[in-house]
């Protein structure tokens, strides 16, 4: 850990630097989440141009993001190998517009590799949030896009497209994976295999 006064100034302090973060003396102390709200993916690897693999970097990202209680803020268009699944509480927020249901892409978003045959974003967290930005899935992929597994799940604006499967997926067919008190704030679902919502 380091003083803030020894952070370099116009640098972004890594985690490392941040937990746990005093003033001095030890007093004062507080998380990363409190003084940087978000944890920036481009930051920690991810090159977001839709075509290097940042599967590692973009999980790395979030577990920066999850272990200092920040949001992880989304840019560009990060290309994801495998399955993601969220089992804690997490935040992201994707920089940009939203997509239409016209075919207008998000200002950012996350794209699901032709070859992932496999649901996209399993949302096992309680109270997970996701604010814009969405999931396209290359040509070929398989499995749904978003699925959610838990209550109070949020998810605002999403868009997805062109998932092999469903778009949004509420709940299992297994027992014990309803979900309940989720909101879907405006979502988008273009071109998916099967039902945009189901």
């Amino acid at each position: 850990p380091k003083l803030i006064s020894e952070l370099t100034a116009g640098t972004p302090p890594q985690y490392s630097d941040l937990v746990p973060i005093y003033q001095a003396a030890g007093t004062r102390r507080t998380t990363v989440g409190a003084i940087l709200p978000y944890v920036i993916a481009k930051q920690y690897g991810c090159v977001c141009d839709g075509v290097t693999d940042d599967t590692t970097a973009f999980n790395n990202a979030r577990a920066i993001a999850l272990a200092a209680e920040a949001t992880l803020y989304i840019t560009g268009t990060p290309l994801i190998s495998s399955a993601l699944s969220i089992s804690s509480r997490e935040s992201w927020y994707f920089e940009g517009a939203i997509g239409n249901s016209a075919g207008g892409l998000p200002g950012a978003y996350l794209i699901k590799a032709a070859a992932l045959n496999a649901d996209f974003v399993s949302i096992a967290g309680e109270g997970t949030k996701i604010v814009g930005g969405g999931l396209v899935g290359q040509n070929g992929n398989g499995g749904d896009g978003y699925v959610i597994k838990a209550n109070g799940v949020v998810l605002d604006h999403p868009y997805v497209a062109d998932m092999g499967n469903d778009g949004i997926r509420i709940g299992t067919d297994a027992a014990g994976t309803n979900a309940n008190s989720c909101q879907l704030i405006h979502p988008i679902c273009v071109s998916n295999g099967r039902h945009g919502i189901y």
